[in-house]
């Protein structure tokens, strides 16, 4: 079968999420031009890095709210490398795959990020589209992903981030375990871990899945065990790689509190006890009790799975990740699976939780870009 035969095949399985995928993109460009035409000032100079961003993206507009904040951190290791102890802090695979990317094609550094993780976004959405409708149907899976979509901090997705990244391997592990493929799965995890760390608890999934396939007694008796073990080995490998670059192998733990501070392992009980009127300590955990809805729902479908990542994930961003919780929770993909399922049957709620959704999302976007620090 030919490259076209095979797309013509292919294609109406991939359609939806590949057109949402372009439209959101679309959609986030033209905001990007509008917020910094029509309001071109409010950035603060002393809160933008590096100098070669502002050099570079801000004669275009379109995609120049898409590189902020910690944007320069990953420019600065994908073009030079860990130097400093506080780039151990950087995970490398996202700026690993940009610089291969570069060195490929010779397109910008700061181009390179963007184009990688939009084009990990993509993966990332086929691929859960494709779960979702093997697990729901073709209508959950089209309102599960529209709701993902619309998520107030998805735009994250599609910023220079590894966030989309992180969520592209997550959703290709998951979903070779629930297709009996464990040792796939861990190789997709343990790739995933090298974007961020925080992906390592999809293996309570994956765990999930060889039990409920062969049992515990059966666990250890087959291969597939393997697929649960092999995330660990690819893990390790960054901290053996600060041991004999850096000297320590826990440098990416210490940088962390070295170069942020407290704020890099705070709760979300933290600042509301405290009573920090900083808008972004409330306003985050409301809007993470959304994936959480769909969390609960997961467990009252018995998808233990699903169920286990989101929850899992949620609790641990909840525990130490206020500060950038918003972006966090997006994170939480399981979530809007069940969330999907119930939006298809109930039309009268559909264009209004969409339009609700992306109007937030606008406005968390329009902050970002003028610096606000929604990082």
């Amino acid at each position: 079968m030919s490259l076209t035969e095979r797309a013509r095949v292919h294609w109406p399985a991939i359609r939806f999420p590949i057109l949402l995928w372009a439209a959101t993109r679309a959609a986030l460009m033209l905001f990007s031009e509008m917020a910094i035409r029509l309001a071109p000032h409010g950035l603060d100079p002393r809160r933008t890095w590096p100098p070669a961003h502002e050099a570079f993206l801000r004669p275009y507009p379109f995609v120049d709210g898409l590189c902020r904040w910690d944007c320069g951190w990953y420019m600065k290791i994908a073009s030079r490398g860990y130097i400093e102890y506080v780039d151990s802090n950087i995970w490398p695979l996202y700026p690993l795959l940009t610089r291969i990317f570069h060195e490929v094609t010779r397109v910008n550094i700061i181009v390179s990020l963007i184009v990688v993780a939009n084009l990990a976004c993509l993966v990332a959405w086929v691929t859960m589209y494709r779960l979702f409708e093997r697990l729901e149907g073709e209508d959950a899976a089209r309102w599960g992903l529209g709701l993902y979509a619309a998520y107030p901090f998805a735009f994250f997705q599609a910023e220079a981030y590894p966030e989309s990244t992180m969520v592209c391997f997550s959703v290709l592990a998951v979903s070779l375990a629930l297709a009996h493929k464990p040792i796939r799965a861990g190789l997709m995890l343990g790739l995933g871990t090298l974007a961020r760390h925080l992906v390592m608890i999809g293996g309570a999934a994956l765990l999930i899945a060889q039990i409920r396939e062969r049992g515990i007694k059966r666990l250890f008796a087959e291969k597939g065990v393997f697929g649960l073990i092999l995330p660990w080995i690819i893990l390790c490998a960054y901290p053996l790689w600060l041991w004999h670059s850096l000297h320590d192998p826990l440098a990416f733990w210490k940088s962390r509190s070295q170069g942020w501070g407290a704020v890099a392992w705070m709760g979300v009980w933290q600042p509301l006890l405290e009573g920090n009127q900083d808008p972004r300590y409330w306003i985050y955990p409301l809007v993470s009790l959304l994936p959480a809805i769909g969390a609960v729902m997961l467990a009252l479908q018995k998808r233990w799975e699903m169920f286990a990542l989101a929850a899992i994930f949620l609790l641990t961003c909840w525990g130490i990740g206020a500060e950038a919780l918003g972006r966090y929770s997006a994170g939480c993909w399981p979530a809007f699976l069940p969330l999907g399922v119930w939006l298809a049957k109930k039309k009268e709620w559909q264009a209004p939780a969409l339009v609700g959704l992306t109007l937030f999302q606008g406005l968390f976007f329009y902050l970002f870009i003028k610096q606000y620090p929604i990082v």
